[in-house]
């Protein structure tokens, strides 16, 4: 169990190390109150958001889907503005590997 343990923690170190504060994820918010939400995300975050038609297959109703990429570090704030805004939105977040533009790596040759 403590060799489980030291692992995990050399893991988790290292990985801190070499990504450092470069780790971003993509989250996508599906909410009825996207406007609201979209809102709050560029305002007090200040990170884009992204918008898109979707369909719900399950309900069949139309459903707006935001995208939003962030730091790993400014996730529990967006989640604070997403629980404010709608306690009962649908959210998905996925690590990325990279994230190129304003706010986050240059693209380099």
């Amino acid at each position: 169990v403590y060799g489980f343990v030291t692992m995990a923690i050399q893991a988790y170190t290292l990985d801190a190390i070499l990504s450092g504060n470069r780790q971003s994820v993509q989250i996508l918010i599906f909410s009825r109150q996207y406007e609201q939400i979209a809102d709050q995300i560029t305002t007090t975050l200040r990170r884009g958001v992204t918008v898109l038609d979707g369909t719900g297959w399950y309900t069949k109703e139309p459903q707006k889907v935001i995208i939003t990429l962030v730091r790993k570090q400014e996730a529990s704030d967006l989640y604070r503005i997403i629980k404010s805004i709608d306690k009962k939105a649908f959210i998905t977040v996925a690590n990325v590997m990279g994230v190129y533009g304003k706010g986050f790596e240059e693209l380099k040759r």
